[in-house]
């Protein structure tokens, strides 16, 4: 653990061998960042002395808090979505935003000049607060088998205790919208959007990545359609290039989340296949799982 100032906290690295030893399972950095990545789990970085911003400005050392939601948090999404699945390129991004008190400041990308090395500088270090991951080791706890808290550490389950799927295995029915049934072969189960990982937990609600998601089981064409390029104005192109860029994020968010929940429930898909992949033809996502709606689909949220 280490101390900036009067704040303790552990570089990410540290955090997972510390939840590992609490949760008596393995936790990589990965896992960490898929909970960041669903907001589940704010994260800090701290910034040593010298570290200039994108703009050539000097930046105050110590932790700053790292923005993860909206467009301020896309760059940092970008690197987390990259570093769990490698399903999207990192290459030519800008670096990723930090705020404190109140101010927000850009960071250059890894490799500056290059920006072909990721969003995180090189210099800098990704953490979390003691007391945050106190917090996320108690919501952990309750998620974890109570007996796994009790013992030693265990070594991760053998590989042959995987198992082996594929996305078109996968059938994903929406019977209300904040649940969903998922058949996996003969093995079904009903989750929540927050078990799946779509909580937005600062504001206890679904995060927007669920909502498109949940669009695209309404959807009569099983599809989600990004804006044409064709002939327009220039407030249309801006518009729709906005949009865009939106839907591309929620469509990235929708996948890693996805990824991430079969991953943790111990279902062995391939990691190079995409759940949601890009059809260049239609210009369109069309997801390679079935994804359906009940007869009895409503609103009621679950109990």
């Amino acid at each position: 653990m280490a101390n900036t100032g009067l704040t303790a906290w552990y570089p990410l690295e540290e955090a997972a061998v510390c939840l590992s030893d609490r949760a008596g399972v393995k936790i990589h950095r990965h896992d960490l960042l898929g909970a960041a990545f669903t907001t589940r789990l704010p994260l800090v970085v701290c910034v040593p002395s010298g570290t200039k911003d994108s703009e050539g400005r000097p930046i105050d050392e110590g932790l700053w808090d790292l923005l993860l939601e909206g467009s301020w948090g896309q760059q940092a999404r970008q690197q987390f979505a990259h570093e769990i699945s490698s399903v999207d390129s990192i290459a030519n991004v800008d670096g990723m935003w930090v705020e404190k008190g109140g101010k927000r400041r850009q960071l250059r990308p890894a490799g500056y000049p290059d920006t072909r090395h990721g969003v995180i500088p090189d210099e800098c270090v990704l953490g979390v607060l003691e007391t945050v991951l106190d917090d996320f080791s108690e919501k952990l706890k309750h998620k974890l088998p109570p007996r796994l808290f009790k013992e030693s550490p265990t070594p991760p389950a053998p590989k042959s205790e995987l198992v082996s799927a594929r996305w078109e295995d996968v059938t994903i029915t929406f019977t209300s919208e904040f649940q969903v049934q998922i058949l996996v072969g003969d093995k079904s189960h009903v989750v929540t959007y927050a078990d799946l990982g779509f909580r937005d937990e600062r504001q206890d609600k679904p995060t927007l990545a669920w909502e498109k998601f949940r669009e695209l089981a309404e959807a009569k064409s099983q599809r989600i359609d990004l804006p044409q390029k064709k002939d327009r104005k220039s407030w249309e192109r801006e518009t729709g290039d906005k949009e865009r860029v939106t839907i591309q994020q929620r469509v990235k968010e929708i996948r890693t989340t996805l990824q991430a929940y079969f991953k943790r429930e111990g279902y062995e898909i391939p990691s190079k296949t995409d759940p949601l992949p890009h059809d260049k033809k239609h210009n369109c996502y069309t997801p390679t799982f079935s994804i359906k709606l009940t007869h009895s689909y409503g609103s009621t949220p679950p109990q």
